[in-house]
């Protein structure tokens, strides 16, 4: 789930045929600059899709937040002979490929509003045999959600077009367009608001330090949340967190009340809201959930790579999580040692 790698930013070539009309974020009349000052030109979302080439799994995903957050996208070209006529040439290498970013969804066929290429991704090594958009080791392509060559647009729905191109041993060329779609929120188009005389009390950040503690299901199975310290055995029936073994797997419950939930957000263990942010601490704010409702999570290693969230009796909220995917230890009779990572506010 975790994708560190280095991107190399390549600027495609933004076709320039003529002023194409802004189509507005939202409401039609929202627009009311002329349409020769909007961003963009038109251009033409060429349709062809040769049958040698394969595209599968094409999709996108919204990864980190604020000024972090990117478009991930996923697909792979292959070569498909399948399809080929007796006497046809049988070898077949990808040669090149670009992308275009276009404002609304693309209609293959039809024209479209070109911004040019905006995406960050690898240089492919041609010629090849397959492109991988997910793969920082082929194409790896990524749009950051804050560029601000975005923001004369607005937020909605935005369409990747990907034009790759083939050529066989006879010299035929071969072309395959694809149109990936992706979503720019509204929090990107938000204005700051107007300082404001009334008495509102200004909501702040609330920081979360991090620890780690180290458990197992037999002689330390209990965790203290404010201390972030283990609870022993003899201790442990009223400890905010108890881990237990159960069909060779952990699972997670309380002794005083405290209930769970899964977090709602691209990070996970490993990839924690701190680093995927480049700064010293998480805010609770990293930690969004869509409910806390659960008295106990089952089957933590299976799902190794979740971050839970946590509500106290008295409203105290934490996050926890592995420290890493593989931090625990089969020990004797199906127990477990194994080490946690702790979110708790920062005193």
């Amino acid at each position: 789930m975790t994708f560190n790698f280095a991107k190399t930013l390549m600027m495609g070539s933004v076709i320039t045929m003529g002023a194409f009309g802004l189509i507005a974020c939202g409401d039609d009349s929202g627009s009311s600059a002329p349409a020769d000052e909007q961003p963009g030109s038109s251009a033409s979302a060429d349709a062809t899709q040769d049958i040698s080439i394969s595209a599968t799994n094409l999709g996108s995903r919204t990864r980190g937040i604020g000024v972090n957050a990117e478009v991930i996208f996923s697909g792979n070209f292959d070569i498909d002979l399948s399809a080929q006529q007796t006497g046809e040439a049988t070898d077949i290498s990808f040669t090149a490929i670009s992308y275009d970013v276009a404002y609304g969804t693309v209609v293959p066929g039809e024209s479209y509003r070109s911004l040019g290429d905006l995406t960050a991704h690898q240089e492919v090594r041609f010629p090849t045999k397959m492109i991988d958009l997910g793969s920082a080791n082929s194409a790896g392509v990524s749009i950051s959600l804050a560029n601000p060559a975005l923001d004369p647009v607005g937020c909605g729905t935005y369409t990747l077009v990907v034009k790759v191109s083939a050529v066989d041993t006879e010299g035929n060329d071969k072309v395959s367009n694809q149109f990936i779609t992706f979503d720019r929120p509204e929090s990107f188009c938000k204005t700051s608001e107007p300082e404001s005389s009334s008495s509102e009390a200004v909501v702040e950040e609330v920081p979360m330090t991090n620890c780690q503690v180290e458990l197992s299901t037999n002689m330390a199975p209990g965790l203290d949340l404010a201390t972030c310290t283990a609870v022993d055995a003899a201790s442990a029936a009223t400890a905010d967190v108890i881990f237990t073994a159960a069909n060779g797997d952990i699972t997670m419950s309380s002794g005083n009340g405290a209930m769970f939930g899964k977090l709602d957000a691209d990070y996970s263990v490993g990839y924690w809201p701190e680093t995927a942010n480049d700064r010293p601490l998480a805010y609770k704010s990293d930690f969004p959930y869509r409910a806390i409702a659960n008295a106990s999570f089952a089957n933590m290693i299976e799902s190794a790579e979740q971050i839970y969230v946590i509500q106290t009796a008295a409203g105290g909220f934490y996050a926890l999580g592995f420290a890493t995917e593989t931090s625990y230890k089969k020990l004797t009779n199906n127990d477990y040692s194994f080490f946690i990572k702790l979110y708790k506010p920062a005193q």
